[in-house]
């Protein structure tokens, strides 16, 4: 998702309500829960580099480099 849609989804609502993330994703939730709980840290923008390995996963470099990209960061936390 790029920001601009970020902020076009968000301009949608009430601009006072808070904003909980949550996902119901197997790989997130702890088990026998469905359903996992999210708060917004902090924002940043870095350099990076993003990478699938071969199990699946995602991981990340940090750091500008040849391949690298700038991206817009949302560090989140289950600890609200």
């Amino acid at each position: 998702m790029k920001i601009k849609d970020l902020i076009k989804n968000l301009e949608s609502l009430d601009q006072d309500l808070n904003v909980v993330f949550y996902s119901e994703d197997e790989n997130l939730t702890e088990k026998g829960k469905g359903i996992r709980v999210l708060d917004l840290l902090s924002t940043s923008k870095s350099y990076a580099q993003l990478s699938r390995n071969d199990d699946g996963s995602v991981s990340i470099s940090f750091g500008k480099g040849e391949s690298s990209l700038e991206y817009a960061f949302l560090e989140i936390t289950s600890d609200i």
